[in-house]
């Protein structure tokens, strides 16, 4: 618990908490119950994640993790508890709120989770919601992804991804050259440079028929082959493989 207060009382946090209340008109509660911290805890370690993992995402994704806690707090879910056909409850006989309570600072980990997962990790984010027992899980987490394809749509910009998809040519270039550079001495990197160079030409589609990441395991692949965790290839290699892997998600 004291891991999530620091998080929560972190420069990061606080900054995304700044950027929510220029957008919503909400109360803040800073003093939270440990029952609610302690919810925190067995919620991250339900999503296998760590608080570190949070904190790595806030400082790079501060802008899109706004616009997806903004948009889940306007986003109208639908109402989870289900009738028998006929005995719907009306307007009138639905519950109202009548008083909003203060947010508790912490109501945002919650979001951040779940962010996470979208981003990350989207084919565990079912199986994270029914651990934590979330009524409706399924359905849940259509309307997740429903937020998440429109936070997606807004947040495209397509001169930043050009330059992104430039540097990573640029990227792939200098560690084809180095590659062949070895290659008289180890004949086996001959495949890891064509799997690089496919990559390569379907970049140059501006990824239209990337659909899997072909270079997956290739820095495992190419330490097979070498055995050296300290040559700047494998960094290099590592490096891609991950980028690769975002943008196909």
């Amino acid at each position: 618990m004291d891991e999530i207060n620091r998080f929560i009382n972190g420069k990061s946090y606080e900054l995304l908490l700044r950027n929510i209340l220029q957008k919503r008109n909400i109360e803040i509660e800073s003093n939270i119950p440990f029952v609610l911290l302690d919810y925190d805890k067995e919620q991250l370690k339900a999503a296998q994640i760590g608080v570190e993992n949070l904190e790595t995402l806030l400082i790079s994704n501060m802008t899109e993790i706004v616009s997806f806690v903004e948009r889940k707090m306007s986003y109208d879910f639908e109402d989870e508890e289900e009738y028998p056909k006929g005995e719907e409850l009306s307007d009138d006989e639905k519950p109202k709120l009548i008083t909003e309570l203060p947010y508790y600072k912490n109501f945002m980990v919650a979001f951040l989770i779940e962010y996470y997962l979208l981003k990350e990790h989207p084919t565990a984010l079912c199986r994270y919601l029914k651990r934590i027992d979330i009524a409706n899980a399924t359905k849940y987490e259509r309307e997740l992804k429903a937020i998440w394809q429109e936070i997606i749509k807004t947040s495209f910009d397509p001169v930043r991804a050009a330059t992104k998809y430039k540097n990573m040519k640029n990227k792939l270039d200098k560690v084809i050259v180095d590659l062949k550079n070895k290659l008289p001495y180890e004949p086996k990197l001959d495949l890891i440079i064509s799997r690089l160079e496919s990559v390569k030409s379907l970049l140059s589609d501006n990824c239209q028929s990337l659909t899997l990441n072909p270079i997956n395991g290739i820095t495992r692949a190419y330490l097979d082959i070498v055995s050296d965790y300290e040559d700047p290839i494998t960094n290099d290699l590592y490096s891609l493989e991950k980028e690769i892997s975002a943008l196909i998600k």
